[in-house]
């Protein structure tokens, strides 16, 4: 379908923004997930609304501003119930950088339909970035006279985004549950070897042609001995796509222009211990309770499942996946008692475990970030890592060079590397300290600023109590409200606390923080090496390091001469 031809064109003539103040806009778009939503507010519909706002604004004769769209910020199909959206985000970022200096959404729902950090963003962090804030279908201007007298219809109107968007989340579980019940298969993707088709208004699972077969093969391979490295070289010898390619390609087998990679020795796993295989159809495994405010997808213990037994045509037998899933399991170490959950061996108190590499090295062929294997003493209690490139134990096209090295002798050159850089640029050890515990001083004063500013708050409380019951007293406010400010006081009094107590942790954490750096900073210019760095560090002075072959090792660092904090 050819893509629909904007109606309204914005002219670049600058004489229409003559005498004016002009606003560069950034037009916020958002599809939402909810199938219900009305065709009216498709991406194109929306921004249409916006120019169309936008050009009747610039062509009204008593106008008092010109609006210009910058550029549009698209989110298709996530939910508004979070703002950690790409397009918001890009957004946010603009209008922090100045790029923009007015946003225009079709109505509020469109922004966003979180009741705290909408009403937040709107009220607080627009305005603090000098922001000018339209919701076209609201007829709201955050900077027009009437805006303060409008800011109560702004809270409730968010509050019934917010609670809609509860309300169809409570919906929707339950419709899903009662589905599930049935027996009728909910997912949004079949598990590979089976497609959906409705029978008797159950969506049902039935075997789908050649992944079929595949799957058969895998099951049959596997129970006659063969091990999952065997399993996958089948596979891979008959040219067998993995579900993704075939997901993207419709092709079971390779074809000319496919891209052919081995299999993933989790997916393999996963379809030997899958149940559905066997007939059995288990949902419910992972929960995302919005309207009781839980926006995190969360993992369901395996025994509140909803398992429908015979509900689709199996495509092994009930005995083949029992041979095959527990097999899996005795070779995964997995403890089918506790839920197949893996053993974890014990953590010792003083154990040294990270790995400060891990974020910033990469190969130097391929591109990609390296694995990290290590072996752990058992007097120290310190893990020895070595950094190798995954890709070498690709057989596909994807292949790399056999490549690792070292965690102790990566530190080696990393500490050379800086030491050279440091003294060619004439920058002392004291230039250093200086200039760390110049940033780290400058985070704990904003923390002890932030405590500063919840003391005034928590100080203020009981005059607000007390000028709640004043209005009281003149008829200004209710009883029912004063009574609910003056029950409020102990929690708001108790929460305050709270997070002073909380940002008291976070000095004194930056506090060993910047001890700590300090030290790793001063003994770069020692000769001897240091195990006084870690990872946040690492990551902080590290753009990248690339291995090559022969232990070779190519480090670039975020600064440039003696700037540590340069770009």
């Amino acid at each position: 379908m050819p893509k629909k031809q904007r109606r309204f064109e914005i002219t670049e003539d600058n004489s229409l923004y003559e005498g004016f103040k002009t606003y560069l806009v950034g037009g916020y778009v958002r599809l939402s997930v909810d199938k219900h939503d009305r065709k009216t507010e498709s991406i194109e519909n929306q921004k249409d609304a916006i120019e169309l706002f936008v050009k009747n604004n610039n062509e009204n004769p008593a106008r008092k501003f010109n609006l210009k769209i910058k550029d549009f910020y698209e989110d298709k199909g996530l939910t508004g119930t979070n703002f950690e959206r790409a397009g918001f985000e890009r957004l946010l970022a603009d209008a922090k950088a100045g790029t923009i200096e007015a946003i225009i959404v079709k109505d509020f729902s469109r922004f966003g339909r979180d009741f705290l950090e909408g009403s937040n963003y709107i009220e607080n962090i627009f305005p603090f970035l000098g922001i000018r804030f339209f919701a076209i279908g609201d007829h709201y201007d955050s900077m027009a006279h009437d805006a303060e007298s409008k800011r109560f219809e702004v809270r409730l109107k968010n509050l019934i985004n917010d609670m809609y968007a509860k309300d169809g989340s409570k919906k929707i579980v339950d419709v899903k549950r009662l589905s599930q019940k049935k027996g009728s298969f909910v997912g949004s993707k079949c598990p590979y070897g089976y497609r959906a088709e409705w029978i008797d208004d159950i969506r049902t699972l039935v075997p789908d042609g050649e992944t079929a077969d595949v799957v058969r093969d895998i099951f049959r391979i596997y129970n006659s001995g063969a091990s999952i490295t065997e399993v996958i070289d089948t596979l891979y010898e008959k040219k067998v796509l993995r579900p993704g390619e075939y997901k993207k390609t419709g092709h079971v087998l390779w074809e000319e222009g496919d891209k052919h990679y081995r299999w993933r020795r989790g997916t393999v796993q996963d379809i030997l211990r899958s149940m559905v295989y066997a007939g059995d159809l288990a949902q419910g495994k992972f929960e995302q309770r919005l309207y009781d405010g839980l926006k995190d997808r969360k993992t369901i213990d395996k025994a509140d499942w909803i398992v429908i037994e015979d509900s689709h045509e199996a495509l092994v037998s009930r005995e083949e996946y029992e041979l095959a899933s527990q097999r899996v399991d005795r070779e995964l170490n997995l403890d089918i008692a506790n839920g197949a959950k893996r053993n974890k061996s014990k953590i010792r108190k003083n154990a040294i475990y990270e790995n400060v590499f891990g974020d910033v090295i990469h190969c130097g062929d391929c591109g990609k970030r390296l694995g990290a294997s290590y072996y752990q003493g058992r007097i120290k209690d310190i893990r020895n890592y070595r950094y190798y490139c995954r890709g070498q134990y690709s057989y596909d096209e994807r292949q790399c060079k056999n490549k690792s090295i070292t965690e102790e002798k990566l530190l080696v050159v990393f500490q050379q590397v800086i030491r050279d850089t440091l003294k060619a640029s004439g920058v002392k050890a004291k230039d250093l300290t200086n200039a760390n515990s110049k940033v780290a001083n400058g985070v704990i004063d904003a923390i002890k600023k932030k405590q500063q500013e919840l003391a005034k708050k928590k100080a203020s409380l009981e005059d607000d109590v007390q000028q709640a019951y004043f209005d009281f007293k003149k008829g200004r406010i209710s009883l029912e409200e004063y009574t609910v400010q003056k029950n409020r006081l102990p929690y708001l009094e108790e929460q305050y606390e709270k997070q002073i107590d909380e940002l008291d942790m976070k000095i004194i954490h930056a506090n060993r923080d910047k001890e700590r750096q300090n030290k790793f900073l001063r003994s770069l210019f020692k000769a001897q090496t240091t195990r006084k760095i870690d990872r946040e560090l690492v990551n902080e002075i590290v753009d990248s390091i690339y291995l090559f072959e022969g232990e070779r090792v190519i480090i670039n660092l975020k600064f440039k001469g003696g700037d540590l904090y340069g770009a």
